[in-house]
Order: structure tokens, then sequence, then C-alpha cells
């Protein structure tokens, strides 16, 4: 005889996390972020400084930080191509052997990409960096990852 007040079967769910892949570590993942954040703070100060160059003293101070927005977003922007692409990594991730993939190990596509940057801008900008410190946390994500259905995973299993 069964018990009527056992709790209902409830389904499995499937992990939430990818099986087999080489999930990225915490210290990998914020080093290409420092080098991509550095590169996007080079190209802002270079379309800054470009406009002091090429404008005239009265104009060059209110073009600056329209260059420098321009080169800064620029930037951003072919990040965003590069981790969409096949090549799925930014300039920091391929110096760190890092690639995003999505949740079942394939290449992210571009709307995808474009998703998890999004994500990502979003949270840096709105949330003041506090939760950009959570890819510290967990292994191979960060809250734009969860929004995207990604993960950065290592090129070489054995590194």
């Amino acid at each position: 005889m069964t018990d009527p007040y056992a709790p209902p079967e409830a389904p499995v769910a499937a992990p939430r996390f990818p099986t087999g892949l080489p999930l990225a570590s915490a210290g990998p993942r914020f080093l290409a972020a420092l080098f991509d954040v550095c590169l996007m703070a080079g190209a802002a100060m270079v379309g800054g400084v470009g406009a002091h160059t090429i404008f005239d003293p009265t104009t060059a101070a209110a073009m600056a930080g329209n260059m420098a927005y321009l080169f800064g977003f620029g930037t951003f922007l072919s990040f965003c191509v590069m981790e969409g692409w096949p090549l799925g990594a930014s300039p920091g991730k391929l110096a760190m052997d890092l690639r995003v993939v999505e949740l079942d190990g394939s290449s992210v596509t571009f709307g995808r990409g474009i998703l998890r940057a999004v994500a990502k801008g979003g949270v840096l900008v709105c949330c003041c960096w506090v939760l950009g410190f959570a890819i510290l946390f967990e292994l191979g994500s960060g809250p734009w990852d969860s929004v995207a259905n990604t993960r950065v995973i290592r090129r070489s299993p054995d590194a």
C-alpha cells in the first residue's frame, strides 16, 4: 500500500552546467577580462588623443570625448563579433587560451555573443562592478553567461 501523504515524485532536471567541458577557472578569466579592459581603455585614449591632433584646440576638447566613446564602443563591438563568431574569444580570452561556448559545447552564434556582451555591459555598468566579481565564485560562468546560456572553457583541456 502506498502512503497517501507522501510528496509527489518530481522529475529530475538536467544538469545546469555542461558535462565533460574543461571549464575555465576564475584566474584566467579575470586576467582575460583585465586584458580586454586595458585594450578598450587604450582604444578610447587613442580616440581622445587623435581628436587633439586632428582638430584645432577649440574644437579638440569637445571632440576628444566623442572620439574616445567612438573608439571604445568600436572596440566593444569588435569583441562582440570575435566572441560571437566561431573563434569564440576576445583578445584577452585568446591570450589566456579560453573560449566561449554554448552549454552543449558548440560555438557561440553571433546573436548569443551580442546577448552575452549586452548582459555583461548591463551587469558591469548598472551594478557598479559588484556582480562582475561573481566570476571568482562560479567555475566557467559569470552572471552574463547565465543570461546567454554560455560558458567559458579552456581551449586545451590539459592546461
